[in-house]
């Protein structure tokens, strides 16, 4: 399917509340309805310094259809596990946030943020994760956000993505998409066999910023791209790995893609394993902002 035409599926399957089939046996959350704010101090992510925890009724998108197909490949495994764990902080910067607390019985990626952009999930697997849930990803999973300009535009100034990531053993080779959005910016893992670089990369930058850290598969590691409308870095764990001059606009009318490699997705591209607590700003965030964002409670600042 090329990109035009998976674009508009994608919107058609929102407008008709389309999504995976999913098993969803474990304890719902809430959303929070309070308008976001920014603070005073220069650090948007004071406004929520740690994640919390609520057992409240959750309240889905009212285009969602409940299924419960049980040839669906796409299980729930958290049932009696950890309570639900908010991790999105409720500040305006913040523009999605995908925490994967809820919307599995109906297959949405939900967005816990004030934007509320929602997307689609197959083939996905809710898990334990870093903090709450997780979602566990295999070659055939797609998991994407449609294009909204007014959305996307809002980081042309700048922007943090980050993810909480846990690769699969076995699975490093080659370049694996972890959040990407076609001609713009890509956070993707690079697998060396037994271990695997992180890569920030933009169609702009010319060339992809690599990791000297080599991490191990099956470890939760923070990851995460930084452009401050003149530089662009990577950081593991809160902590900046490398940076050079760059300037990077917000091109193309994609979606954003989570797991994969778009707008071509395929088992060769995916990064197989778990991710968790997503998050796109609109503002560039290092050293104590970007700890504070990830939940690390004490981390090196470059």
């Amino acid at each position: 399917m090329g990109a035009r035409a998976h674009r508009s599926a994608i919107g058609l399957a929102l407008a008709l509340g389309i999504g995976g089939c999913f098993q969803d046996e474990g304890p719902k959350q809430a959303s929070s309805s309070t308008a976001p704010a920014t603070t005073e101090s220069g650090d948007p992510t004071s406004a929520s310094a740690s994640a919390s925890t609520t057992d409240d009724a959750t309240t889905e998108p009212a285009t969602a259809s409940t299924t419960s197909d049980a040839t669906s490949d796409a299980t729930d495994t958290t049932t009696g596990g950890p309570s639900q764990v908010r991790t999105c902080p409720n500040v305006a910067e913040l523009v999605l946030c995908y925490e994967f607390e809820e919307g599995w019985t109906e297959g949405y990626l939900h967005d816990s943020s004030a934007t509320a952009h929602h997307g689609l999930m197959n083939a996905v697997t809710r898990v334990p994760g870093h903090a709450g849930s997780a979602a566990a990803l295999t070659g055939e999973s797609s998991v994407y956000a449609p294009y909204d300009e007014q959305v996307f535009q809002r980081f042309n100034d700048g922007f943090t993505i980050a993810a909480w990531i846990n690769p699969a053993a076995g699975m490093l080779s080659g370049t694996r998409g972890i959040i990407e959005r076609d001609g713009h910016v890509i956070l993707a893992l690079n697998g060396l066999g037994d271990t695997y670089k992180v890569l920030c990369d933009s169609a702009q930058a010319g060339f992809p910023l690599s990791s000297a850290t080599q991490l191990a598969p099956d470890v939760w590691n923070h990851v995460a791209c930084v452009y401050d409308g003149s530089a662009y870095s990577l950081w593991i764990n809160g902590e900046m790995e490398s940076q050079y001059s760059a300037s990077i606009a917000v091109l193309s009318d994609d979606p954003l893609y989570l797991g994969n490699d778009g707008p071509v997705t395929g088992p060769s591209t995916a990064m197989v394993g778990m991710v968790d607590e997503i998050q796109l700003w609109e503002i560039p965030l290092k050293d104590a902002a970007l700890c504070t964002a990830a939940g690390i409670e004490s981390c090196g600042v470059s």
